[in-house]
């Protein structure tokens, strides 16, 4: 599983910054200054549909839903699109685009063990309308997550 996508990694240098100015540049990135970001390919089992049908710009609310993916994963030991474990990646990023495929966040045997609040985190987390999708600030600050719905 991973953590770090950087498919989906940026550098966008400072636009004030003289090019040969290597001290305008910044301690941490040494390499030239490019005028236009670079977008990767992202990871599809942990992307959001607007990442993989390419709707740039990435944004914040993609790293929210891979969280999502991964949290889903550790409460249920499947994956929500591919939940028999036997997809392709190609069928996963299928699942993922198709806008009636349903997680089973509310599927008993998947996840009648999992709390409501969990299962409420999960449907803010992996919204396909980034604009409804929680930020992190707001997913940190779940019920779920504060530890106010623990038993």
């Amino acid at each position: 599983m991973e953590i770090a996508d950087f498919g989906t990694a940026v550098y966008v240098g400072n636009p004030d910054a003289d090019e040969n100015d290597e001290s305008a540049i910044g301690k941490t990135a040494r390499t030239r200054l490019q005028p236009e970001p670079v977008y990767g390919a992202p990871t599809p089992a942990y992307s959001p549909p607007e990442a993989i049908l390419q709707m740039l710009p990435i944004r914040p609310s993609v790293d929210v839903w891979s969280v999502g993916v991964i949290l889903f994963v550790m409460l249920t030991g499947r994956h929500p699109y591919d939940v028999t474990g036997e997809s392709t990646e190609e069928e996963i990023e299928a699942n993922i685009k198709n806008s009636r495929y349903e997680i089973p966040i509310d599927d008993p045997l998947l996840a009648g063990h999992v709390s409501e609040s969990a299962r409420d985190l999960l449907r803010k987390l992996l919204d396909r309308d980034p604009e409804r999708r929680l930020t992190a600030t707001e997913a940190l600050q779940h019920p779920w997550v504060t530890g106010e719905t623990a038993d």
